[in-house]
């Protein structure tokens, strides 16, 4: 048996040699956190101004359920042009006038394609619509279809009765408001005018007063409503099962598929009229092209001999007519014209028959402007006013 047998000096001398080495290791550790730190902030001098992160989710937790309000607030700290952190995802923000006419004009080609977010890909036939599509030849094409052939000022004119008539349909039930004296919700009839303009324009139905349009009235606002919500999987894309469980992925698959259903209908609908027309031409009779819908262009578009060049099928179709009316700069909204239109004629006759006070003798100062978290940000409380005859 062998006894290791250590004098008083051995001991000491071991016990400085561990606590020495114990100081050099807190001293490298120390030492690299300090060169860690250091590269981090000497690698981020050009980057722009940014507000401390959090690991994972990086800066979501500072944008609360207005964004807009919240991204105002760290412009107000951090500058006009700020860069935050969304998960994974890197994130521009720019607050001012000047900032954003510099990246829109100078920068625009760079920052011309759009995120394809998980419930955008779902709902508009992986993104082939023009809002979302990438920035590319085929946006190109399509927005080429839009400006010469859906928006042209020959087209838009074309829609005049469209117009007039809704917006006489919307002065007949504001004036019976005037008969009862009932109060009434302005931003839903301005918002029922405009969806049942484009929607008799794009697919010649009512958004509204029809069982059909009224379906789909309710079916296009819960789909507006996904679009614009809030997905984690975009973001932090291993969280992307949460959609799961809180019933976000059936809801997203259940609005796809009804709204597919309804969009081929109304693709059926165009190619049998077509079908109705050419018989007519067949026959000596002539077409009505003035009052082509959108959906009746793109069909007429499809079967050209150069429809190879524009590159569409039925859902590039279907994608084209949901979403038409964003974007700015090289992606500006190519319905501009269109919507100015609709606004002028119907701004023109509310302020020419019609007199407005608020509801319940509330004074304007008392409004409540707070917007609701929505894809449109529309104001939390809906305008009520009550109207009278003009005289």
């Amino acid at each position: 048996m062998e006894i290791s047998i250590f004098s008083f000096e051995e001991k000491t001398l071991a016990l400085l040699l561990s606590k020495h080495s114990l100081s050099l290791l807190l001293l490298f550790l120390i030492f690299t956190l300090f060169m860690f730190k250091w590269l981090i902030n000497h690698s981020s001098n050009n980057l722009l101004p940014s507000p401390p992160k959090l690991p994972i989710i990086g800066n979501l937790h500072q944008i609360g359920s207005i964004p807009q309000r919240s991204l105002k607030s760290l412009a107000e700290k951090f500058g006009p042009l700020m860069l935050l952190h969304f998960g994974n995802k890197r994130v521009l923000v720019v607050s001012s006038a000047n900032a954003a006419e510099y990246i829109l004009r100078t920068h625009d080609i760079t920052f011309a394609n759009r995120p394809k977010t998980i419930f955008a890909r779902r709902l508009l036939y992986d993104c082939r619509d023009i809002t979302f599509a990438p920035y590319g030849d085929y946006w190109r094409q399509i927005r080429s279809i839009c400006v010469l052939q859906l928006l042209s000022h020959k087209r838009i004119q074309s829609f005049r009765s469209v117009r007039e008539e809704e917006v006489g349909l919307m002065v007949e039930k504001i004036r019976e408001s005037c008969v009862s004296g009932s109060p009434i919700r302005i931003s839903d009839i301005l918002g029922t005018l405009a969806n049942n303009i484009i929607s008799r324009v794009a697919v010649g139905k009512r958004y509204s007063g029809e069982k059909v349009g009224s379906k789909f009235k309710d079916l296009f606002e819960e789909y507006c409503s996904l679009l614009g919500a809030f997905n984690v999987g975009d973001y932090i894309p291993w969280l992307g099962w949460i959609n799961h469980i809180n019933g976000m992925e059936s809801r997203v698959k259940r609005v796809a598929r009804e709204l597919d259903e309804y969009l081929e209908n109304i693709v059926e609908e165009g190619i049998k009229r077509q079908e109705i027309s050419k018989t007519e031409n067949k026959d000596g009779k002539e077409g009505n092209k003035g009052q082509q819908t959108f959906i009746d262009v793109l069909l007429e578009l499809k079967q050209q001999e150069d429809s190879a060049g524009h590159g569409l099928d039925r859902d590039s179709i279907k994608a084209i007519i949901l979403l038409i009316p964003f974007g700015s700069g090289r992606r500006s909204c190519p319905g501009s014209g269109f919507g100015l239109l609709n606004i002028e004629l119907a701004l023109a006759n509310l302020m020419l028959k019609f007199n407005f006070v608020l509801a319940g003798g509330m004074k304007p100062e008392e409004l409540d402007m707070i917007e609701s978290p929505s894809i449109v940000t529309p104001r939390k409380t809906p305008l009520v006013l009550v109207a009278s005859l003009a005289n």
